[in-house]
């Protein structure tokens, strides 16, 4: 079912491709197949100037680069990258995946991969590194494949890019249809199942005999994945290359000589600073006064602008052209990717008071808390508590020896959170009331000072607690928060779950 060449128009859907009642409207979009030479013809011009950047003889370049090509055309065929412009025509995958890897490639022009090896062992070993920022840009794109897109013949038998490239599956069939997920979360560490189609064994053989880290950086760059442990070139190099592209296409739509922060492209970048800043900026951590991170036991936040205005400060840093140049600009890619969340009356931003503050903090929430999980063991900041009980710290009456407090937990509740909270009883029993843990007439109350104290999370202690059911709930269905007298809110776990817990008059 090959045709002659991909048509960069939209194909009109052919009816009578379908199952009984079935169109091929309602199958989606028409994907003309195309012999996988016909996309190397159509982009000649581009695989040329690929040949010119690497620079190596004819014999060199079809023993390495072009296999590399093929098997992309091969893999994807003929899908275009996006539902809408750019790369939204026919071919427009196998266009973009060369386009990322053309421009990384460039971008190796003057960096030193190897800085401590000899001259003859670098030029060995910067051909390797190369090849491996150009592998890394062509697959970059290629989640797209297994994430945000279908294809299905009439039957409504579904192409597995898991499995066999698409240039095979369209072989067998008479027809076959394009539908578009919708989602605009994207998974960008499937790409990595791209490498076996993409990168033929001869070529994964040869990045195998070589030193690890290439192999690693590449295949850590396809998949999104940051390495803090060491710089890693061809991840950035990758992704240059690919804002240059998108932005390129997007002001060549709209005729706009500034860019056009509308894309989902951005949203990997912000998300690797907002981790880069976790890790080294001392006023992202949780446990400072004006942080710019806030965990609370209903999720994590970020300070509204300061943490905006870090991250296009990241982008300056780092010599970005065509960076978003406004907070607003960030905060509109975060919602569009649903990286954060909207408040309860729609607007992004959630008003929050530390206990330390008068005035309210406007902030951002996270829709994942782990997405900063590179702060784990950090002291959560305290958050006051709206509408909570307030809890006298005071210490109470010794419990007599008949009083034995013990949890009683559910199994779902991750077992060093239950054995913490059973260490805190028997030191309640011991040694009376403390300031990190209180009976209340719902429960005991436990606060983020308590968890770490005994070295856990606080963050993943609470969730613990909370998806075990365990914790007390308002009226009004939110976690019940209650403000410790000078010092941190805490959260109720419930009585239930605590055998013989006295009633605060007679707590121990």
């Amino acid at each position: 079912m090959f045709a002659r060449g991909p048509s960069h128009a939209r194909s009109a859907p052919t009816p009578g491709h379908g199952t009984a009642g079935a169109t091929g409207a309602d199958l989606g979009r028409r994907v003309e197949a195309v012999e996988p030479t016909a996309l190397l013809a159509l982009n000649a011009d581009l695989l040329q100037r690929i040949e010119l950047a690497f620079g190596l003889d004819v014999a060199s370049f079809k023993a390495t680069v072009h296999p590399i090509i093929e098997s992309l055309a091969r893999f994807v065929n003929n899908l275009p990258a996006k539902a809408s412009p750019p790369f939204a025509h026919d071919g427009g995958m196998f266009r973009l995946g060369l386009l990322i890897g053309f421009f990384a490639l460039q971008g190796t022009d003057g960096q030193i991969f190897s800085g401590a090896a000899t001259i003859t062992e670098r030029r060995t070993l910067d051909e390797r590194w190369r090849l491996a920022v150009f592998a890394a840009g062509v697959c970059a794109e290629m989640y797209r494949a297994y994430d945000l897109l279908r294809v299905s013949d009439s039957a409504r038998a579904t192409w597995s890019p898991h499995s066999m490239c698409l240039t095979d599956w369209l072989a067998k069939r008479d027809a076959a249809y394009l539908t578009w997920s919708g989602s605009t979360c994207e998974h960008t560490a499937t790409a990595l199942f791209s490498v076996p189609h993409v990168l033929p064994p001869a070529i994964l053989e040869y990045f195998r005999s070589g030193p690890e880290k290439v192999t690693a950086h590449m295949l850590a760059s396809i998949a999104g994945v940051a390495t803090w442990r060491s710089r890693n070139l061809i991840s950035l190099l990758v992704r240059d290359a690919s804002l240059a592209v998108f932005d390129h296409e997007q002001r060549q739509l709209a005729g706009a000589e500034e860019p056009l922060h509308t894309g989902s492209h951005w949203t990997g970048p912000i998300v690797q600073a907002l981790q880069r800043l976790a890790n080294t900026n001392a006023t992202w951590r949780p446990d400072t006064a004006k942080s710019r991170v806030i965990h609370t036991v209903d999720g994590t936040y970020l300070a509204w602008p300061g943490f905006a205005q870090d991250v296009i400060g990241v982008f300056e840093r780092e010599g970005l052209s065509a960076m978003p140049r406004h907070p607003d600009d960030i905060l509109a890619l975060l919602l569009h990717s649903q990286i954060i969340v909207r408040g309860p009356d729609g607007s992004p931003y959630w008003p929050l008071t530390r206990s330390e503050e008068s005035s309210p903090l406007l902030t951002v929430k996270l829709a994942n808390p782990d997405l900063l999980r590179t702060l784990a063991g950090s002291e959560t900041v305290p958050i006051a508590s709206a509408g909570g009980n307030d809890i006298d710290p005071a210490p109470k009456a010794q419990p007599s020896d008949s009083a034995c407090c013990r949890l009683q937990a559910p199994l779902r509740l991750h077992q060093t959170v239950a054995a913490g909270l059973q260490r805190a009883l028997d030191e309640l029993l011991a040694h009376g009331a403390q300031t990190n843990l209180q009976v209340h007439r719902d429960g005991m109350v436990v606060t983020d000072s308590l968890f770490t104290s005994l070295r856990l999370d606080p963050l993943t202690a609470f969730r613990s607690l909370s998806e075990a059911g365990m914790l007390v709930r308002g009226t009004d269905g939110e976690i019940l928060r209650v403000q410790v007298t000078g010092h941190n809110p805490g959260v109720v776990v419930a009585r239930k779950f605590i055998v013989n817990l006295p009633m605060p008059e007679d707590a121990c």
